[in-house]
Protein backbone atom coordinates (compact mmCIF):
# COMPACT_ATOMS: atom_id res chain seq x y z
CA UNK A 1 0.00 0.00 0.00
CA UNK A 2 0.94 3.56 -1.03
CA UNK A 3 1.61 6.06 0.54
CA UNK A 4 4.52 4.36 3.14
CA UNK A 5 4.98 5.18 6.61
CA UNK A 6 8.30 7.30 7.04
CA UNK A 7 8.09 8.45 3.66
CA UNK A 8 8.75 12.44 3.32
CA UNK A 9 5.50 14.29 1.82
CA UNK A 10 5.04 18.21 1.08
CA UNK A 11 1.71 19.67 1.08
CA UNK A 12 2.56 20.91 -2.63
CA UNK A 13 3.72 18.02 -4.00
CA UNK A 14 0.55 15.26 -5.02
CA UNK A 15 0.99 12.22 -2.66
CA UNK A 16 0.18 8.26 -4.76
CA UNK A 17 -2.45 6.31 -3.12
CA UNK A 18 -2.09 2.99 -4.42
CA UNK A 19 -3.32 -0.89 -3.87
CA UNK A 20 -3.66 -4.05 -5.37
CA UNK A 21 -4.56 -3.25 -9.10
CA UNK A 22 -6.79 -6.49 -8.65
CA UNK A 23 -9.20 -4.32 -6.32
CA UNK A 24 -11.34 -2.07 -8.05
CA UNK A 25 -13.99 -0.78 -6.04
CA UNK A 26 -11.53 1.31 -3.50
CA UNK A 27 -12.20 4.50 -2.05
CA UNK A 28 -9.74 6.75 -0.13
CA UNK A 29 -10.33 8.65 3.05
CA UNK A 30 -7.79 10.88 5.22
CA UNK A 31 -8.46 11.81 8.71
CA UNK A 32 -8.05 15.36 8.13
CA UNK A 33 -8.82 16.10 4.63
CA UNK A 34 -11.83 13.32 4.54
CA UNK A 35 -12.53 12.00 1.31
CA UNK A 36 -10.05 11.58 -1.44
CA UNK A 37 -10.85 9.62 -4.19
CA UNK A 38 -11.65 6.32 -5.57
CA UNK A 39 -10.10 4.19 -7.76
CA UNK A 40 -6.82 1.21 -6.96
CA UNK A 41 -4.73 4.01 -7.77
CA UNK A 42 -5.41 7.76 -7.26
CA UNK A 43 -2.95 11.48 -7.19
CA UNK A 44 -4.39 13.60 -4.62
CA UNK A 45 -2.23 16.78 -2.93
CA UNK A 46 -2.95 16.87 1.36
CA UNK A 47 -2.64 19.49 4.06
CA UNK A 48 0.08 19.63 6.11
CA UNK A 49 -0.51 17.51 9.38
CA UNK A 50 -0.19 13.68 10.70
CA UNK A 51 -2.98 12.08 8.74
CA UNK A 52 -4.69 8.65 8.89
CA UNK A 53 -4.82 7.21 5.39
CA UNK A 54 -7.55 4.87 5.13
CA UNK A 55 -8.39 1.91 1.63
CA UNK A 56 -11.42 0.37 1.90
CA UNK A 57 -12.94 -1.99 -0.51
CA UNK A 58 -16.53 -1.00 -0.90
CA UNK A 59 -17.59 -4.53 -1.92
CA UNK A 60 -16.18 -6.55 0.70
CA UNK A 61 -16.25 -4.41 3.94
CA UNK A 62 -12.28 -4.75 4.57
CA UNK A 63 -9.91 -1.52 5.02
CA UNK A 64 -6.42 -0.61 5.69
CA UNK A 65 -4.64 2.31 7.22
CA UNK A 66 -1.24 4.29 7.35
CA UNK A 67 -0.56 6.72 9.33
CA UNK A 68 2.02 9.82 7.79
CA UNK A 69 3.24 13.38 7.85
CA UNK A 70 3.27 15.72 5.44
CA UNK A 71 4.87 18.79 5.69
CA UNK A 72 4.21 22.26 4.67
CA UNK A 73 6.86 23.16 2.39
CA UNK A 74 7.10 26.87 3.62
CA UNK A 75 8.24 25.57 6.61
CA UNK A 76 11.04 22.96 5.75
CA UNK A 77 13.54 25.91 6.18
CA UNK A 78 13.09 28.62 8.57
CA UNK A 79 13.86 31.10 6.24
CA UNK A 80 12.38 29.44 3.04
CA UNK A 81 12.87 26.27 0.68
CA UNK A 82 14.00 25.34 -2.73
CA UNK A 83 12.44 23.01 -5.16
CA UNK A 84 14.46 20.75 -7.52
CA UNK A 85 13.43 21.00 -11.16
CA UNK A 86 14.20 18.12 -12.50
CA UNK A 87 12.73 17.77 -15.94
CA UNK A 88 10.44 20.63 -17.76
CA UNK A 89 7.47 21.44 -17.71
CA UNK A 90 7.66 20.78 -14.15
CA UNK A 91 5.27 22.43 -11.72
CA UNK A 92 5.60 23.48 -7.64
CA UNK A 93 3.02 25.47 -5.44
CA UNK A 94 3.85 27.90 -2.99
CA UNK A 95 1.70 29.74 -0.88
CA UNK A 96 0.31 33.68 -1.54
CA UNK A 97 3.28 35.23 0.77
CA UNK A 98 5.79 37.53 0.60
CA UNK A 99 8.47 36.11 -0.92
CA UNK A 100 12.13 37.11 -2.43
CA UNK A 101 12.29 34.00 -5.32
CA UNK A 102 15.67 33.32 -7.19
CA UNK A 103 16.77 30.44 -9.36
CA UNK A 104 20.20 28.87 -8.29
CA UNK A 105 21.60 25.99 -10.40
CA UNK A 106 24.53 23.53 -8.90
CA UNK A 107 26.20 21.10 -11.39
CA UNK A 108 22.89 22.11 -13.60
CA UNK A 109 22.13 24.03 -16.34
CA UNK A 110 18.93 25.24 -18.47
CA UNK A 111 17.91 27.23 -21.48
CA UNK A 112 15.09 29.77 -22.11
CA UNK A 113 14.09 28.67 -18.48
CA UNK A 114 10.57 30.78 -17.91
CA UNK A 115 8.14 30.84 -14.77
CA UNK A 116 4.16 30.69 -15.16
CA UNK A 117 2.60 31.17 -12.42
CA UNK A 118 -1.45 30.44 -11.34
CA UNK A 119 -3.73 30.83 -8.40
CA UNK A 120 -5.41 27.12 -7.60
CA UNK A 121 -8.30 25.82 -7.70
CA UNK A 122 -9.11 29.70 -9.41
CA UNK A 123 -8.10 30.70 -13.15
CA UNK A 124 -5.07 32.36 -13.61
CA UNK A 125 -4.30 35.95 -12.35
CA UNK A 126 -1.87 38.54 -13.59
CA UNK A 127 -0.68 41.48 -11.32
CA UNK A 128 0.39 44.19 -13.55
CA UNK A 129 3.68 42.51 -14.41
CA UNK A 130 5.81 44.21 -16.54
CA UNK A 131 6.83 43.21 -19.66
CA UNK A 132 8.89 39.84 -19.76
CA UNK A 133 12.48 39.87 -19.33
CA UNK A 134 14.85 37.61 -21.64
CA UNK A 135 17.96 37.69 -19.39
CA UNK A 136 20.70 36.82 -21.95
CA UNK A 137 23.96 35.64 -20.67
CA UNK A 138 26.08 35.01 -23.42
CA UNK A 139 28.55 37.57 -25.42
CA UNK A 140 29.46 38.74 -22.23
CA UNK A 141 33.65 39.80 -22.06
CA UNK A 142 33.39 42.29 -20.53
CA UNK A 143 37.27 42.66 -18.87
CA UNK A 144 37.45 46.57 -17.99
CA UNK A 145 39.92 45.71 -15.41
CA UNK A 146 41.93 43.18 -17.90
CA UNK A 147 45.40 44.63 -16.28
CA UNK A 148 44.52 42.60 -13.38
CA UNK A 149 43.86 39.50 -14.89
CA UNK A 150 47.24 38.10 -16.25
CA UNK A 151 47.80 35.52 -14.45
CA UNK A 152 51.67 33.66 -14.73
CA UNK A 153 51.27 29.97 -15.15
CA UNK A 154 54.89 29.36 -14.53
CA UNK A 155 56.11 25.42 -16.15
CA UNK A 156 53.18 23.47 -17.08
CA UNK A 157 54.46 20.39 -15.26
CA UNK A 158 56.28 21.48 -12.07
CA UNK A 159 55.89 18.01 -9.78
CA UNK A 160 58.80 17.00 -12.34
CA UNK A 161 60.74 20.23 -11.57
CA UNK A 162 63.96 20.33 -9.04
CA UNK A 163 63.86 22.44 -6.06
CA UNK A 164 66.71 24.79 -5.29
CA UNK A 165 68.99 23.65 -3.01
CA UNK A 166 70.47 26.05 0.01
CA UNK A 167 73.47 27.48 -0.66
CA UNK A 168 76.70 25.61 0.18
CA UNK A 169 78.86 28.31 1.51
CA UNK A 170 82.03 26.41 2.69
CA UNK A 171 82.67 25.78 -1.23
CA UNK A 172 84.94 28.82 -2.47
CA UNK A 173 83.16 29.22 -5.83
CA UNK A 174 79.82 29.47 -4.44
CA UNK A 175 77.77 32.18 -5.81
CA UNK A 176 77.42 34.91 -3.10
CA UNK A 177 73.81 35.25 -1.33
CA UNK A 178 71.37 37.55 -2.98
CA UNK A 179 71.12 39.78 -0.13
CA UNK A 180 74.68 40.63 -0.51
CA UNK A 181 74.46 41.44 -4.31
CA UNK A 182 73.79 45.26 -5.49
CA UNK A 183 73.57 44.48 -8.76
CA UNK A 184 72.05 41.33 -10.74
CA UNK A 185 70.50 40.31 -13.88
CA UNK A 186 66.39 38.80 -13.80
CA UNK A 187 64.74 37.21 -16.32
CA UNK A 188 61.19 39.07 -16.63
CA UNK A 189 58.02 37.01 -18.39
CA UNK A 190 56.84 39.11 -21.33
CA UNK A 191 53.50 39.37 -20.42
CA UNK A 192 52.23 40.04 -24.12
CA UNK A 193 53.54 36.67 -24.80
CA UNK A 194 54.30 34.29 -22.10
CA UNK A 195 55.39 31.31 -24.01
CA UNK A 196 58.30 33.70 -25.93
CA UNK A 197 61.87 34.53 -24.61
CA UNK A 198 61.86 36.79 -21.23
CA UNK A 199 63.50 39.88 -20.96
CA UNK A 200 66.96 39.56 -19.39
CA UNK A 201 67.54 42.84 -17.87
CA UNK A 202 70.31 44.46 -15.46
CA UNK A 203 68.92 45.38 -12.26
CA UNK A 204 70.47 47.45 -8.94
CA UNK A 205 69.04 47.09 -5.39
CA UNK A 206 66.78 49.75 -4.02
CA UNK A 207 65.96 48.97 -0.71
CA UNK A 208 66.68 46.43 1.69
CA UNK A 209 65.17 45.47 5.15
CA UNK A 210 64.91 42.88 7.36
CA UNK A 211 61.88 41.64 5.57
CA UNK A 212 61.89 42.48 1.71
CA UNK A 213 64.55 43.60 -0.96
CA UNK A 214 63.31 45.52 -3.14
CA UNK A 215 65.23 46.23 -7.11
CA UNK A 216 64.86 48.13 -9.98
CA UNK A 217 66.20 48.38 -13.50
CA UNK A 218 69.86 49.99 -13.02
CA UNK A 219 69.15 51.88 -16.45
CA UNK A 220 65.90 53.65 -15.77
CA UNK A 221 64.76 56.71 -14.10
CA UNK A 222 62.33 55.82 -11.77
CA UNK A 223 59.46 58.03 -10.51
CA UNK A 224 61.57 57.68 -6.62
CA UNK A 225 58.77 59.31 -4.78
CA UNK A 226 55.88 56.61 -5.87
CA UNK A 227 58.27 53.84 -5.34
CA UNK A 228 58.95 54.49 -1.45
CA UNK A 229 55.47 55.20 -1.24
CA UNK A 230 54.58 52.09 -2.91
CA UNK A 231 57.23 49.90 -0.45
CA UNK A 232 55.84 52.17 2.78
CA UNK A 233 52.36 50.64 2.21
CA UNK A 234 53.27 47.09 1.48
CA UNK A 235 55.61 47.10 4.35
CA UNK A 236 54.12 48.67 6.90
CA UNK A 237 50.62 47.30 6.57
CA UNK A 238 50.38 44.83 3.42
CA UNK A 239 53.31 42.09 4.20
CA UNK A 240 52.39 42.08 8.07
CA UNK A 241 48.20 41.46 6.94
CA UNK A 242 48.90 39.20 4.83
CA UNK A 243 51.37 37.03 6.90
CA UNK A 244 49.27 37.16 9.76
CA UNK A 245 45.97 36.09 7.62
CA UNK A 246 47.57 33.58 5.26
CA UNK A 247 51.28 32.97 6.74
CA UNK A 248 54.39 33.17 4.87
CA UNK A 249 55.44 32.01 1.29
CA UNK A 250 58.79 29.60 1.04
CA UNK A 251 62.20 31.60 1.40
CA UNK A 252 63.10 29.82 -1.94
CA UNK A 253 66.83 31.94 -2.21
CA UNK A 254 67.12 31.63 1.58
CA UNK A 255 67.67 34.65 1.93
CA UNK A 256 65.27 35.38 4.83
CA UNK A 257 63.73 38.27 2.87
CA UNK A 258 61.12 38.83 0.09
CA UNK A 259 61.93 40.44 -3.12
CA UNK A 260 60.35 42.53 -5.15
CA UNK A 261 61.33 43.60 -8.63
CA UNK A 262 60.16 46.61 -10.12
CA UNK A 263 59.63 46.20 -13.93
CA UNK A 264 59.02 48.65 -16.85
CA UNK A 265 58.52 46.11 -19.15
CA UNK A 266 55.23 45.37 -17.37
CA UNK A 267 53.97 49.04 -17.87
CA UNK A 268 54.90 49.08 -21.62
CA UNK A 269 53.69 45.31 -22.38
CA UNK A 270 49.74 46.82 -20.66
CA UNK A 271 48.71 43.34 -20.04
CA UNK A 272 49.20 43.36 -16.19
CA UNK A 273 50.01 45.04 -13.23
CA UNK A 274 52.11 42.42 -11.59
CA UNK A 275 52.84 38.58 -11.08
CA UNK A 276 54.16 35.65 -9.55
CA UNK A 277 55.57 33.11 -11.27
CA UNK A 278 55.76 29.70 -9.78
CA UNK A 279 58.58 28.89 -12.20
CA UNK A 280 61.01 30.44 -10.07
CA UNK A 281 59.97 28.22 -6.67
CA UNK A 282 62.45 25.55 -8.37
CA UNK A 283 65.76 25.26 -10.48
CA UNK A 284 66.69 26.88 -13.55
CA UNK A 285 67.42 24.38 -16.30
CA UNK A 286 67.75 25.63 -19.72
CA UNK A 287 68.54 21.97 -21.03
CA UNK A 288 65.08 21.62 -23.80
CA UNK A 289 65.30 17.97 -23.77
CA UNK A 290 65.33 17.70 -20.02
CA UNK A 291 61.83 17.21 -18.10
CA UNK A 292 63.37 19.23 -15.24
CA UNK A 293 63.51 22.35 -18.57
CA UNK A 294 62.90 25.57 -16.41
CA UNK A 295 64.92 28.67 -18.43
CA UNK A 296 62.98 31.19 -16.96
CA UNK A 297 63.11 30.68 -13.55
CA UNK A 298 65.31 33.23 -10.89
CA UNK A 299 64.91 31.24 -7.97
CA UNK A 300 63.65 33.00 -5.21
CA UNK A 301 60.81 34.21 -3.77
CA UNK A 302 59.68 37.15 -5.70
CA UNK A 303 56.90 39.38 -6.96
CA UNK A 304 57.18 41.47 -10.29
CA UNK A 305 55.42 44.53 -10.18
CA UNK A 306 54.82 47.52 -12.98
CA UNK A 307 56.39 50.65 -12.18
CA UNK A 308 53.74 52.71 -9.79
CA UNK A 309 52.36 56.68 -10.43
CA UNK A 310 52.26 59.37 -8.20
CA UNK A 311 48.71 60.24 -10.08
CA UNK A 312 45.79 59.33 -8.43
CA UNK A 313 43.63 58.58 -11.75
CA UNK A 314 46.37 56.30 -12.72
CA UNK A 315 46.01 53.21 -13.37
CA UNK A 316 49.16 52.41 -12.01
CA UNK A 317 49.04 54.21 -8.97
CA UNK A 318 50.92 52.73 -5.99
CA UNK A 319 48.17 52.19 -3.73
CA UNK A 320 46.66 49.99 -6.83
CA UNK A 321 50.76 48.85 -7.19
CA UNK A 322 50.70 47.97 -3.59
CA UNK A 323 47.64 45.90 -3.21
CA UNK A 324 48.82 43.76 -6.28
CA UNK A 325 51.90 43.11 -4.63
CA UNK A 326 49.87 42.05 -1.95
CA UNK A 327 47.64 39.62 -4.46
CA UNK A 328 50.36 37.96 -5.66
CA UNK A 329 52.43 37.35 -2.51
CA UNK A 330 49.01 35.85 -1.32
CA UNK A 331 49.27 33.57 -4.69
CA UNK A 332 52.78 32.38 -2.96
CA UNK A 333 51.83 31.80 0.02
CA UNK A 334 49.22 29.79 -1.34
CA UNK A 335 51.49 28.06 -3.74
CA UNK A 336 53.85 27.53 -0.89
CA UNK A 337 51.04 25.41 0.95
CA UNK A 338 48.96 24.17 -1.36
CA UNK A 339 51.49 22.56 -4.38
CA UNK A 340 55.30 23.29 -2.93
CA UNK A 341 55.30 21.79 0.22
CA UNK A 342 53.94 18.71 -1.09
CA UNK A 343 55.85 18.37 -3.96
CA UNK A 344 59.43 18.80 -2.00
CA UNK A 345 57.69 16.02 0.05
CA UNK A 346 57.76 13.86 -2.94
CA UNK A 347 53.82 14.26 -3.86
CA UNK A 348 54.08 13.50 -7.78
CA UNK A 349 50.21 14.45 -7.76
CA UNK A 350 50.41 17.85 -6.12
CA UNK A 351 48.86 20.25 -8.43
CA UNK A 352 48.00 24.11 -8.35
CA UNK A 353 44.86 25.64 -6.90
CA UNK A 354 42.28 25.45 -9.66
CA UNK A 355 42.21 29.77 -11.19
CA UNK A 356 38.49 30.29 -9.86
CA UNK A 357 39.71 29.03 -6.49
CA UNK A 358 43.37 30.86 -6.42
CA UNK A 359 42.09 34.25 -7.79
CA UNK A 360 39.73 34.00 -5.68
CA UNK A 361 41.29 33.93 -2.55
CA UNK A 362 43.67 36.29 -3.67
CA UNK A 363 41.15 38.85 -4.80
CA UNK A 364 39.89 37.86 -1.09
CA UNK A 365 42.83 39.01 0.88
CA UNK A 366 43.10 42.10 -1.12
CA UNK A 367 39.99 43.25 0.71
CA UNK A 368 41.31 41.47 4.21
CA UNK A 369 44.12 43.77 4.04
CA UNK A 370 42.21 46.69 3.86
CA UNK A 371 42.96 47.78 0.22
CA UNK A 372 39.44 46.31 -1.88
CA UNK A 373 38.43 49.43 -2.98
CA UNK A 374 42.20 51.26 -3.82
CA UNK A 375 43.30 47.63 -4.98
CA UNK A 376 39.93 47.73 -7.71
CA UNK A 377 38.58 44.34 -6.65
CA UNK A 378 35.11 46.49 -5.93
CA UNK A 379 35.12 46.76 -9.68
CA UNK A 380 34.98 43.31 -10.18
CA UNK A 381 32.80 42.53 -7.86
CA UNK A 382 30.50 45.71 -9.36
CA UNK A 383 30.61 43.76 -13.34
CA UNK A 384 29.82 40.26 -11.03
CA UNK A 385 26.65 42.18 -9.63
CA UNK A 386 25.88 43.83 -13.14
CA UNK A 387 24.95 40.63 -14.94
CA UNK A 388 25.39 36.88 -12.47
CA UNK A 389 23.97 35.01 -15.90
CA UNK A 390 27.18 35.89 -17.63
CA UNK A 391 29.76 34.43 -14.92
CA UNK A 392 29.74 30.65 -13.06
CA UNK A 393 31.69 31.05 -9.88
CA UNK A 394 33.92 27.70 -10.72
CA UNK A 395 33.22 27.29 -14.13
CA UNK A 396 33.58 28.58 -17.63
CA UNK A 397 31.68 32.25 -18.37
CA UNK A 398 29.57 32.49 -21.11
CA UNK A 399 31.56 33.94 -23.04
CA UNK A 400 33.55 30.44 -22.43
CA UNK A 401 36.20 32.34 -20.55
CA UNK A 402 38.00 30.04 -17.84
CA UNK A 403 39.28 33.26 -15.97
CA UNK A 404 36.90 36.85 -15.55
CA UNK A 405 36.51 40.03 -14.16
CA UNK A 406 32.82 38.64 -13.12
CA UNK A 407 34.21 35.45 -12.01
CA UNK A 408 36.95 36.87 -9.93
CA UNK A 409 34.30 39.10 -8.66
CA UNK A 410 31.51 36.16 -7.53
CA UNK A 411 34.08 34.28 -5.92
CA UNK A 412 35.36 37.38 -3.56
CA UNK A 413 31.71 37.03 -2.77
CA UNK A 414 31.57 33.78 -1.40
CA UNK A 415 34.51 33.37 0.02
CA UNK A 416 34.21 37.08 1.85
CA UNK A 417 30.92 35.15 3.11
CA UNK A 418 32.44 32.06 4.11
CA UNK A 419 34.86 34.18 5.81
CA UNK A 420 32.35 35.70 7.89
CA UNK A 421 30.27 32.89 8.56
CA UNK A 422 33.42 31.36 9.95
CA UNK A 423 33.59 34.53 12.64
CA UNK A 424 35.82 36.45 10.30
CA UNK A 425 38.68 38.17 12.63
CA UNK A 426 39.21 41.55 14.56
CA UNK A 427 41.73 44.25 14.73
CA UNK A 428 44.07 45.15 17.47
CA UNK A 429 42.81 47.93 19.29
CA UNK A 430 46.56 48.84 20.39
CA UNK A 431 48.05 48.86 16.52
CA UNK A 432 44.82 48.08 13.82
CA UNK A 433 47.98 47.07 11.69
CA UNK A 434 47.48 43.96 13.23
CA UNK A 435 44.37 41.33 13.13
CA UNK A 436 43.25 38.66 15.35
CA UNK A 437 41.48 35.21 14.10
CA UNK A 438 38.03 35.01 15.36
CA UNK A 439 37.89 32.03 13.37
CA UNK A 440 37.87 33.13 9.31
CA UNK A 441 41.63 33.13 9.09
CA UNK A 442 41.81 29.43 10.62
CA UNK A 443 39.17 28.43 7.84
CA UNK A 444 41.42 30.26 5.19
CA UNK A 445 44.86 28.38 6.42
CA UNK A 446 43.06 25.25 6.46
CA UNK A 447 41.23 26.31 3.01
CA UNK A 448 45.22 26.94 1.30
CA UNK A 449 46.66 23.76 3.13
CA UNK A 450 44.33 21.61 1.85
CA UNK A 451 45.54 19.02 -0.87
CA UNK A 452 41.79 19.78 -2.93
CA UNK A 453 42.14 22.57 -5.39
CA UNK A 454 39.07 22.69 -6.59
CA UNK A 455 35.42 23.85 -5.60
CA UNK A 456 35.80 20.54 -3.04
CA UNK A 457 38.30 22.17 -0.87
CA UNK A 458 36.59 25.20 0.38
CA UNK A 459 34.26 22.66 1.77
CA UNK A 460 36.63 20.44 3.38
CA UNK A 461 37.93 23.88 5.19
CA UNK A 462 34.52 24.84 6.44
CA UNK A 463 33.40 21.50 7.35
CA UNK A 464 30.26 21.30 5.07
CA UNK A 465 29.70 20.28 1.61
CA UNK A 466 30.15 23.57 -0.70
CA UNK A 467 27.45 23.10 -2.48
CA UNK A 468 25.78 23.09 0.58
CA UNK A 469 27.02 26.92 1.37
CA UNK A 470 26.55 28.10 -1.70
CA UNK A 471 22.84 27.37 -1.32
CA UNK A 472 23.01 29.06 2.37
CA UNK A 473 24.82 32.18 1.07
CA UNK A 474 22.89 32.43 -1.96
CA UNK A 475 19.34 32.19 0.40
CA UNK A 476 21.10 34.63 3.13
CA UNK A 477 21.86 37.51 0.54
CA UNK A 478 18.36 37.12 -1.12
CA UNK A 479 16.76 37.32 2.06
CA UNK A 480 18.97 40.26 3.30
CA UNK A 481 18.93 42.77 0.06
CA UNK A 482 16.56 45.14 0.58
CA UNK A 483 14.46 46.24 -2.82
CA UNK A 484 15.04 49.25 -1.86
CA UNK A 485 18.25 50.47 0.87
CA UNK A 486 21.25 49.25 1.47
CA UNK A 487 23.10 46.99 3.59
CA UNK A 488 26.00 47.24 6.32
CA UNK A 489 28.96 46.33 5.68
CA UNK A 490 32.40 45.85 7.72
CA UNK A 491 35.17 48.53 7.17
CA UNK A 492 38.86 48.26 8.09
CA UNK A 493 39.73 50.72 10.72
CA UNK A 494 43.00 51.51 9.41
CA UNK A 495 42.22 52.20 5.66
CA UNK A 496 38.79 52.15 6.18
CA UNK A 497 38.35 50.73 2.82
CA UNK A 498 35.42 47.49 2.32
CA UNK A 499 36.62 44.60 4.15
CA UNK A 500 32.81 42.52 3.79
CA UNK A 501 31.79 42.89 0.16
CA UNK A 502 27.82 42.56 -0.26
CA UNK A 503 25.04 43.40 -2.47
CA UNK A 504 23.39 46.60 -2.13
CA UNK A 505 26.31 48.52 -0.55
CA UNK A 506 25.50 51.58 -1.98
CA UNK A 507 27.45 54.05 -3.62
CA UNK A 508 30.80 53.61 -3.24
CA UNK A 509 32.50 56.90 -2.11
CA UNK A 510 35.63 58.17 -4.76
CA UNK A 511 35.14 55.18 -7.26
CA UNK A 512 33.54 55.69 -10.75
CA UNK A 513 32.67 53.01 -13.13
CA UNK A 514 34.07 52.75 -16.90
CA UNK A 515 31.39 55.46 -18.04
CA UNK A 516 32.68 58.10 -15.11
CA UNK A 517 29.47 57.71 -13.53
CA UNK A 518 29.33 57.39 -9.48
CA UNK A 519 30.20 53.06 -8.79
CA UNK A 520 26.66 51.79 -6.77
CA UNK A 521 27.03 48.54 -5.87
CA UNK A 522 23.42 47.66 -5.64
CA UNK A 523 20.99 44.80 -6.46
CA UNK A 524 22.16 41.73 -8.36
CA UNK A 525 20.93 41.82 -12.11
CA UNK A 526 18.72 40.59 -14.44
CA UNK A 527 16.25 40.99 -11.54
CA UNK A 528 13.84 38.97 -13.36
CA UNK A 529 10.35 39.93 -13.69
CA UNK A 530 7.82 36.94 -12.79
CA UNK A 531 7.16 35.24 -16.28
CA UNK A 532 10.81 36.44 -17.46
CA UNK A 533 12.51 34.32 -19.84
CA UNK A 534 16.32 33.05 -18.70
CA UNK A 535 18.12 32.65 -21.86
CA UNK A 536 21.43 30.18 -20.69
CA UNK A 537 21.56 29.43 -16.81
CA UNK A 538 25.53 28.34 -16.60
CA UNK A 539 26.15 25.43 -13.81
CA UNK A 540 26.95 27.26 -10.50
CA UNK A 541 25.31 30.90 -10.98
CA UNK A 542 21.82 32.48 -9.80
CA UNK A 543 19.32 35.19 -10.22
CA UNK A 544 17.13 36.58 -9.10
CA UNK A 545 13.12 37.33 -9.43
CA UNK A 546 11.27 40.78 -8.36
CA UNK A 547 10.09 40.00 -5.03
CA UNK A 548 6.28 41.98 -5.91
CA UNK A 549 5.85 39.23 -8.60
CA UNK A 550 5.34 36.57 -6.61
CA UNK A 551 3.07 38.65 -4.28
CA UNK A 552 -0.62 38.16 -4.93
CA UNK A 553 -2.58 41.37 -3.41
CA UNK A 554 -5.93 41.05 -4.52
CA UNK A 555 -6.23 37.28 -3.34
CA UNK A 556 -6.33 35.79 0.61
CA UNK A 557 -2.74 35.19 1.76
CA UNK A 558 -1.60 31.75 1.74
CA UNK A 559 -4.01 30.31 -1.15
CA UNK A 560 -1.91 28.17 -3.28
CA UNK A 561 0.44 29.18 -6.51
CA UNK A 562 1.59 27.03 -8.96
CA UNK A 563 4.40 28.14 -10.66
CA UNK A 564 4.91 26.07 -13.91
CA UNK A 565 8.82 26.40 -15.32
CA UNK A 566 9.05 25.57 -18.98
CA UNK A 567 11.84 25.63 -21.40
CA UNK A 568 13.85 24.22 -24.06
CA UNK A 569 16.97 21.76 -22.04
CA UNK A 570 17.51 21.21 -18.38
CA UNK A 571 20.57 19.12 -17.28
CA UNK A 572 21.64 18.46 -13.94
CA UNK A 573 20.80 20.08 -10.76
CA UNK A 574 18.78 23.50 -10.77
CA UNK A 575 16.75 25.22 -8.09
CA UNK A 576 13.33 27.33 -8.07
CA UNK A 577 14.09 29.33 -4.39
CA UNK A 578 11.98 31.20 -1.61
CA UNK A 579 13.05 33.36 0.98
CA UNK A 580 11.09 34.94 3.28
CA UNK A 581 11.20 38.61 4.16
Amino acid sequence: MSPIAGNVYYDDIPATCAIDKNITSVSWSSSLDGNLGTGAQISCRLSAGTHIITARDVHRGASVSVSITVTERNNIEKNGTRFLLPYLPYTCVIKNNQYKPYIVSLDGSASELTCITEMLPKARYSNNVDNNITAKANGLNNNEDELKLFRCTGSGDMQKLQVVSPPRIFKRNTVSPLQDENERNFLIVNTAFQSGQPHNILFKRYYTSDTITVWLPKEYAADTAAIDACIAEFENTIYIRVAEIWGTAADIDHNQKFTIVFSPTINNEKRALGFFNPADFFKRNNDTSSENYNPASNEGDIIYAAMPSSIPNDQYFYKSIAATIGHELTHAVTFTKKTYNRIKAGDTQAKRADIFLDEGISHLSENLIGYGISGGNIKFFHVFLSNTLGYSFCKNSAAGLDDSVGQRGAMTLFLSWCFWQKGGMTWDSQNSVHVKDAGGIAFLQKLISSPYTGWEAIGEAFGTPTDTLFLQMLSDLRRKCPATGFLPYKQDPLTDEAVEFLPCMGKISGVVDRHGNALIIGLPHPLLNRNGTIDRLLPYSFVFYRAEDFYFDEVPFGNPISCTFTGTEILGRVFFCITKK
